[in-house]
């Protein structure tokens, strides 16, 4: 019975341990927005979607919107914007329509990028809503993955060429 006890306590001690080494990992992964944008520049290309089709999921290429000032946002496969870059984030009111507030954060490995669509006017109080869109590099993969969290989408795919192969 010594044992058990022993376990169980050994058990939560590691379990803390993790919790926190992983949580230091993550917060010393993150950028700046201008750091991000150089080592998101190393992984434009096209990527070829793997894995399940999806009716979401289209093969593409990731790129920025407009390459001489890439803070305007990066695009992929025409159809997922992220953009423009905020620092961390930005908040606007429309007039007659909402306030929206886009916060991002940026990796060595991903961006994730959440809009929140709040304060809206009587007549948009429908478009009250939150969506979160990440998309992360597995450099050992040569592979980028999409998700978008609300809509439950997962998308894989693979970069079959970069910006200097074209």
């Amino acid at each position: 019975m010594r044992w058990e006890v022993l376990f169980s306590k050994f058990k939560f001690f590691y379990t803390i341990v993790f919790v926190i080494s992983t949580s230091l990992v993550t917060q010393a992964s993150e950028l700046s927005r201008d750091q991000f944008v150089k080592e998101v520049a190393k992984r434009i290309g096209y990527y070829e979607l793997v894995g399940k089709a999806s009716k979401h999921c289209h093969s593409g290429r990731l790129l920025f919107v407009n390459e001489k000032k890439p803070l305007e946002g990066l695009r992929f496969a025409n159809k997922i914007f992220f953009g423009p870059l905020a620092k961390k984030e930005s908040e606007h009111n429309e007039d007659g329509y909402c306030s929206i507030l886009e916060k991002f954060k940026y990796t060595t490995n991903s961006i994730t990028q959440t809009t929140k669509v709040y304060k809206c006017d009587k007549s948009h109080k429908g478009d009250e809503a939150v969506s979160t869109q990440i998309i992360s590099f597995d450099d050992s993969k040569n592979e980028l993955i999409y998700k978008s969290l609300e809509s439950k989408i997962t998308c894989k795919f693979k970069r079959v060429f970069s910006r200097a192969q074209r």
